[in-house]
């Protein structure tokens, strides 16, 4: 008994006060999501997702191909653009190699696709460094935009184009990095990405 009169003693009115104004403070801090949910009328509402290729390669959208290195990733890269140039008559393709020297690309026919789609496939290389229109690839993420909404971006591979000091293994790096990539989707039609699996070292 004496214990709790000589807590009643020391008791500080202002102290309750300041505790029930710090828990009002948090009450107004609280938020209603029985206000936010998303009606049927609305979703309903929305635009139907819209595809290059049918239930494959949605537009508007970032795509990560990623795989083992050799697999055949620009191949498939180099003949969908084909595929999709020959078929979408307005769309344009800028695609940034920065994997593959001109002396590969070549072999694999990407000049064949240059001259039959000029001025509709735009290629850029991080090799070669002696055209005026080269366009290093650590600063395409940060400078690039296109002339036309209508056009897909694509990105061989993924490593080569990390901000500058940026460290892949990072929760802050990959949150820059897909920052300038979804820059880049809104001011086109779509992005898409090679990447290669890490390799494992054994213990």
């Amino acid at each position: 008994m004496e214990i709790i009169k000589d807590s009643l003693k020391t008791h500080k009115p202002t102290e309750t006060i300041e505790l029930n104004s710090s828990q009002q403070s948090e009450n107004e801090n609280i938020v209603d999501f029985s206000q936010l949910y998303i009606s049927a009328e609305r979703l309903n509402s929305v635009k139907e997702t819209e595809f290059f290729v049918d239930g494959f390669l949605a537009k508007n959208v970032i795509t990560g191909i990623y795989g083992n290195h050799g697999i055949g990733k620009s191949m498939l890269m180099i003949a969908l653009c084909q595929f999709l140039l020959f078929n979408i008559k307005d769309l344009k393709i800028v695609y940034f190699d920065a994997e593959n020297n001109l002396s590969i690309l070549k072999t694999r026919g990407v000049g064949k696709l240059c001259s039959a789609f000029e001025g509709r496939f735009l290629l850029l290389n991080g090799d070669d460094k002696d055209e005026k229109t080269i366009c290093y690839s650590r600063q395409f993420l940060d400078t690039y935009t296109p002339s036309d909404k209508n056009t897909l971006i694509i990105l061989d591979s993924l490593r080569d184009f990390y901000p500058r000091g940026a460290d892949i293994n990072t929760d802050k790096s990959i949150d820059l990095l897909f920052d300038k990539l979804k820059m880049l989707r809104n001011n086109s039609t779509g992005v898409i990405f090679l990447h290669h699996v890490t390799k494992r070292v054994k213990d």
